[in-house]
């Protein structure tokens, strides 16, 4: 039977009261601030970087250390998207990758200290998500780009560092999909997510990520309070006698929470993140004051539609009447919000049929919306995929090299690891063609004398016409 290796050891040689090596580089995560904390999906793929090995192929390496095995899995996207949590897998993965470079702070790069006073529900958003302006402060710092924790949470929809709304990072299909694994790379074409235009997010949003972003500093600072934190029923009471004359009805009822979450005041149950932000910012308090029991001042804030909506309606599912519900369908499309019917209503946590019925018109509208937004966003890449081909084009041409779609196709795939298919490559190897050809005929046409040839055939045409 052999033996297990010991990936964390002292090398042969060293003194016995030498500290140990690490099996990876102790590689340190990034980030000073709620607002910057370094994500753990984001550290292991840096981690994965430095030692020049895929995830998937670093975690089958690892597999042994597991207790569970079935947690490593050999799509990495299947567990990727619960590393940052609460959950047993996110425990796991801190484990290991603490036994690997020797590092105690990687449980603060996780949401895991919040494990015993929220619940799973609502609580990470299932796709990778950026802000255009962080990469660029990254790239202009030199630092590498990374994901942010606070990018990962649910609630969470604008950086409170540019007050822009996060984007959701570009999906591509398998068959042309970019290979890669660092943080910030398109999976389109390779390129820098740091280019993407970025969109201006509402007050409302902003203040919900900042509330989100100071737990986060809390976290960090005394994450042991958060394990024996005071179950949310506490709170409520001191909120019910501080502003409703200690009736936890009317406490509820402002908060337009359903009957489902009366339960939270005999703290039978974690409430979800976003409950905990939205009762912290109706209220005018921190979210560690919520969840330590802290009996803080409050008062009563008036929030708007946005707030009080987009970020709470759909996590509650909170039924409305027809008249709110066209208010809600009006203020979206008005501010711009609306860019195709499926966040619409995604947004407003209903579905496409009873919009349909309540307003034809605006869904009309939004459709279309939609469909020219799709429509210039194709005509986007195939403009920019075409510059590259014609890029390449123009080389082998200068090169004297015959430009074939096979060589020119194999060039970019070379450059930029874009690669086209039979389709793609056919359709932009006849447009080079026809734009050299018109190119050509543009640059010979003012100085070419005309052909003595032509004119001796249309001289000797004209006589023999004439005998």
């Amino acid at each position: 039977m052999k033996s297990s290796i010991q990936l964390v050891s002292i090398p042969i040689g060293w003194p016995d009261d030498a500290p140990p090596r690490s099996a990876c580089f102790g590689l340190t995560p990034e980030g000073e601030s709620g607002e910057s904390y370094e994500d753990l999906v984001s550290y292991f793929r840096r981690l994965c970087a430095c030692h020049g090995i895929f995830p998937h192929s670093f975690a089958w390496r690892v597999r042994p250390l597991f207790e569970n095995q079935e947690v490593c899995t050999p799509n990495f996207n299947q567990y990727a998207t619960v590393m940052n949590g609460v959950s047993g897998v996110a425990a796991t993965w801190v484990d290991v990758l603490e036994k690997l470079t020797l590092r105690t702070d990687l449980i603060l790069r996780t949401l895991l200290p919040l494990r015993g006073v929220i619940g799973r529900t609502k609580l990470l958003y299932r796709k990778e998500r950026f802000c255009p302006c962080c990469y660029r402060d990254d790239e202009a710092l030199g630092r590498p780009k990374y994901n942010r924790l606070l990018w990962s949470i649910e609630c969470v929809e604008a950086c409170p560092l540019h007050s822009t709304l996060l984007e959701t990072a570009p999906e591509a299909s398998k068959r042309n999909r970019f290979t890669f694994w660092l943080p910030g790379i398109s999976r389109l074409d390779g390129g820098s997510l740091a280019n993407h235009k970025a969109r201006q997010a509402s007050d409302q949003q902003v203040r919900m990520a900042r509330l989100i972003a100071d737990l986060l500093d809390d976290i960090h600072e005394d994450p042991e309070a958060f394990a024996n934190g005071a179950p949310i029923s506490e709170f409520l009471q001191h909120a019910a006698i501080t502003l409703f004359e200690g009736k936890i009805s009317k406490l509820f009822s402002h908060l337009r929470c359903p009957k489902s979450f009366y339960k939270l005041k005999y703290g039978a149950t974690r409430p979800s993140l976003p409950l905990v932000a939205h009762i912290a910012s109706t209220f005018d308090c921190d979210i560690s004051d919520i969840l330590l029991g802290r009996k803080v001042p409050l008062k009563i804030i008036d929030l708007s539609f946005d707030f009080k909506r987009l970020n709470c309606r759909r996590h509650f599912r909170i039924v409305e009447s027809s008249d709110a519900l066209l208010t809600d369908l009006k203020n979206l499309e008005s501010s711009g919000m609306a860019k195709n019917l499926n966040q619409t209503c995604s947004l407003l946590d209903v579905n496409k049929d009873r919009l349909r019925k309540l307003a034809p018109d605006i869904v009309a509208r939004i459709v279309k919306i939609g469909r020219e937004d799709r429509h210039r966003q194709k005509f986007e890449r195939e403009e920019s995929n075409f510059a590259k081909y014609w890029q390449c084009y123009q080389e082998l041409r200068s090169q004297h090299v015959r430009p074939t779609r096979n060589r020119v196709s194999s060039l970019v795939t070379q450059r930029t690891g874009r690669k086209f298919n039979w389709s793609e490559a056919s359709k932009f190897q006849t447009r080079a063609s026809r734009l050299s050809a018109a190119i050509k005929v543009a640059g010979d046409a003012p100085d070419k004398p005309p052909s003595k040839n032509r004119d001796t055939t249309r001289t000797t045409n004209s006589c023999r016409k004439r005998h």
